[in-house]
């Protein structure tokens, strides 16, 4: 492993990141949420209203050609008083909403 490789770009051939959603909770938000950020450097912290879809799976921890991805990200909402999720991306020639 080089300086600049991290041990989780190094996966042996079959073995994939699959977390089932209790172990999600019960492992990887609690740690968060506590703060142990060296027990959740799998799953990386990103504003996903922010990026446009096909741009997400670069930012994962995880390199993978599966298509599934995991991101801690906070909700931001559209308005103070509703429930309507903020999803502006800005791409370099338009922006676009999702």
């Amino acid at each position: 492993m080089t300086s600049s490789t991290s041990i989780l770009d190094e996966w042996p051939v079959g073995l994939r990141f699959l977390p089932t959603d209790e172990e999600l909770i019960n492992h990887y938000l609690k740690h968060k949420m506590r703060g142990n950020e060296s027990e959740v450097r799998a799953i990386r912290e990103v504003d996903v209203c922010k990026w446009e879809p096909w741009d997400l799976p670069d930012l994962s921890e995880m390199k993978s050609k599966d298509h599934q991805w995991f991101f801690f990200s906070l909700r931001e909402l559209k308005y103070s008083n509703s429930n309507r999720s903020n999803r502006t991306t800005r791409d370099w020639l338009l922006e676009s909403h999702w």
